[in-house]
């Protein structure tokens, strides 16, 4: 993996619950027009892929997969607020170790 810097940052404040309800918030510098170019980077420094792209009137999904797990990137442009989300919250052990791969990156 890359040393690279991500605009995504785990939101240290709301990580721990977030984490326990099967989603992840991230703090990102990022904005609805940046948003595909700063996820790419995001899915390509988790090693993982893209699945589908879905684009709302204020909401970006994308359906990933990491190592065969399927989570959700989102990213609402009214709030500016962006986070990781599992289809299966049974599978919180890869939202746990994802999280620290995020951590890192950006030295929590």
């Amino acid at each position: 993996m890359s040393n690279k810097q991500l605009p995504f940052k785990i939101n240290s404040t709301v990580a721990t619950g977030d984490r326990q309800l099967g989603y992840l918030t991230l703090a990102t510098e990022t904005c609805w027009d940046d948003f595909p170019n700063h996820a790419m980077a995001l899915v390509q420094q988790i090693g993982a892929t893209v699945i589908t792209r879905e684009i709302g009137a204020d909401l970006c999904h994308w359906r990933i997969d990491f190592e065969g797990t399927k989570l959700g990137l989102f990213y609402e442009d009214t709030s500016e607020s962006c986070w990781l989300e599992l289809e299966h919250r049974d599978e919180q052990d890869v939202l746990d170790f994802i999280t620290t791969l995020l951590g890192a990156n950006h030295g929590r």
